[in-house]
């Protein structure tokens, strides 16, 4: 059975869950990461040198990054609709997961931990204001797409 190491509440760790829900994928997920610590555990750290979450073992693989996680679970689980084999319909698919990994992760990070993991005391207004300027810049792209295309931004369905 695919194991997933990682707090539900993380992103990452969400992007993977959804995929194995999208493709009916049965798991077992161990809390890990954040308050429940364990990233710097040595052992941890053997399975994924970042230690960041999610990892995820399949049999002898041991899987990190998330969106690589997604596509292998695709690529392996019947989730060609997710994942085309066609390349020029996967390419829209990488794409966006491209996209948000360099152009609308950063300033959403920043946006976090600006403001919710930073105390009110501690916090950056001019950096948060930058962050939230990059962010809604990113996301009105999205906003376009799918005025233009339709619901999805890769294709007919999700």
């Amino acid at each position: 059975m695919l194991k997933i190491w990682g707090r539900s509440s993380s992103s990452n760790v969400q992007k993977v869950l959804w995929c194995c829900a999208e493709l009916d994928i049965a798991y077992e997920r161990t809390d890990w990461g954040g308050p429940f610590g364990g990233n710097q555990d040595p052992e941890y750290l053997k399975l994924n040198p970042n230690g960041l979450v999610p990892t995820v073992i399949d049999g002898d693989l041991v899987m990190w990054e998330s969106n690589t996680i997604c596509r292998y679970l695709a690529a392996t689980r019947n989730g060609e609709r997710l994942y085309p084999k066609d390349p020029a319909s996967r390419t829209h698919v990488e794409r966006w997961m491209d996209w948000q990994l360099s152009v609308v992760g950063p300033p959403m990070g920043q946006l976090l931990f600006g403001l919710i993991r930073t105390k009110p005391e501690a916090r950056d207004p001019a950096a948060i204001e930058g962050a939230r300027r990059r962010a809604l810049s990113a996301w009105m792209i999205v906003d376009d797409e799918i005025r233009a295309r339709g619901p999805y931004l890769a294709g007919k369905e999700l």
